[in-house]
């Protein structure tokens, strides 16, 4: 509950008075109204003290939530350094692999250049004994 000073919290009289009429005896009236009223002047707070209280938190609010927005931005840099260096070592990885597929290239080319000349000797060969032989 909230209330703007301790008049405003519980017109004790009144609120006897009220007990009263309703049938309760004025010592139990009274007693009952002293009751509530310390009980309810130790747990509310005025305005003031709430705005204040909301004040406080939504300061508290302000700076975690600019703490959280740094880590963050802190978070996204690192991961930002991280896929630059993950793309770095992808392309030093496929231009390596690109250099390796050429040299393969090449020596699977050296190797049908040879066995190709290898075969049009062995033919060039079996064509001059064929021709030694019918000849």
């Amino acid at each position: 509950m909230v209330y703007d000073g301790p008049m405003a919290m519980l017109d004790t009289l009144r609120a006897s008075q009220q007990l009263q009429n309703a049938g309760i005896e004025a010592g139990h009236a009274d007693a009952l109204v002293s009751t509530f009223s310390e009980g309810f002047g130790e747990r509310l707070a005025t305005r003031d003290e709430l705005h204040a209280e909301i004040g406080d938190v939504r300061a508290e609010l302000r700076s975690t939530e600019a703490r959280l927005l740094a880590e963050i931005e802190g978070v996204r840099t690192e991961l930002k350094h991280e896929i630059a260096s993950v793309r770095a070592e992808l392309q030093q990885t496929e231009e390596r692999l690109l250099g390796q597929m050429h040299q393969l290239e090449n020596r699977l080319m050296r190797w049908m250049v040879a066995t190709f000349l290898a075969g049009m000797g062995i033919a060039a060969a079996i064509a001059a004994a064929i021709v030694q032989v019918v000849g």
